[in-house]
Parts: structure tokens; C-alpha cells; sequence
């Protein structure tokens, strides 16, 4: 069994056996009396991953981008025109019917190509798919 399976495995056992729900990962964003944001990203054995201080310039570009983002997705949806886009540059490592997603930068570090990403995830539709015919829903 390959290591994402393994964890994906272990995962989802723990999530059936487990009573309460447990966050893996946390981030808690405080202002500061400068107008910059503190970022701290906890794991949820309780360490650190990251604790950062984010500048009042670099914050409002961060605000600006997730209201912009969250407007477009919500009211432009169905008038997007990408027409003048240059997709020759990704059409070779695109196939066919192939849908494409965002990874964050967390989970893109575990898995370094697609064939990783297909695995895992052929891995936890199998998991799910057995539990189903179990009776047991996630």
C-alpha cells in the first residue's frame, strides 16, 4: 500500500472512531495595534507551523484579492470571457476532458505531480466506496 493510502486509510479510520470532530490545522489571523495581522498556523498536535507577522499593505492586497474573488465567483460566473487568453502555453499538458483544480500550497507539497494526486484519490473513493456498501456514510 502506498503511503497516501496508508495516511488516507488511517485518516478516515480515525474519523469514523472519533466521537468529536478534530481540526488538523489552524489559522488564527490578530490585528495589531500598527494595522498589520499576526498569522499563526497551528497543527493540531498543538505546534506551530507558522507565526508571521503580515504588513497593512500586504493585508489590504490580501482583503482586496478574497473580496474580488469572492464577488467574481459569486456574480460574474457565467459572463467570464477568457477569449484573450493564451492557452497554447498549458493545452499540451492538458488532456482531453481533464478537469483542473487549485491545490493549496500545503497540500501541492505532499503530492509533486498529477499521477500522486490520481492515486490518492483513487485511493479514497475505494475507501469510501467500501464503507458505502457497509452502510457506513461519512
Amino acid at each position: 500500500m502506498s503511503r497516501a493510502k496508508a495516511l488516507l486509510k488511517t485518516y478516515l479510520d480515525d474519523m469514523q472512531t472519533s466521537s468529536v470532530s478534530r481540526w488538523v490545522r489552524k489559522t488564527e489571523f490578530t490585528e495589531q495595534p500598527d494595522g498589520s495581522v499576526r498569522r499563526v498556523i497551528l497543527r493540531g498536535d498543538g505546534t506551530v507551523e507558522k507565526d508571521e507577522i503580515i504588513p497593512t499593505e500586504r493585508w489590504a492586497e490580501i482583503e482586496a484579492r478574497a473580496g474580488s474573488a469572492k464577488a467574481f465567483n459569486k456574480d460574474n460566473r457565467s459572463e467570464s470571457n477568457f477569449s484573450g487568453g493564451n492557452y497554447e502555453r498549458c493545452e499540451e499538458h492538458l488532456a482531453k476532458d481533464a478537469n483542473m483544480v487549485i491545490l493549496d500550497p500545503d497540500v501541492a507539497d505532499v503530492f509533486p505531480d498529477s499521477a500522486s494526486v490520481n492515486e490518492a484519490l483513487r485511493a479514497l473513493a475505494g475507501i469510501i466506496h467500501a464503507r458505502n456498501k457497509k452502510g457506513i456514510h461519512l
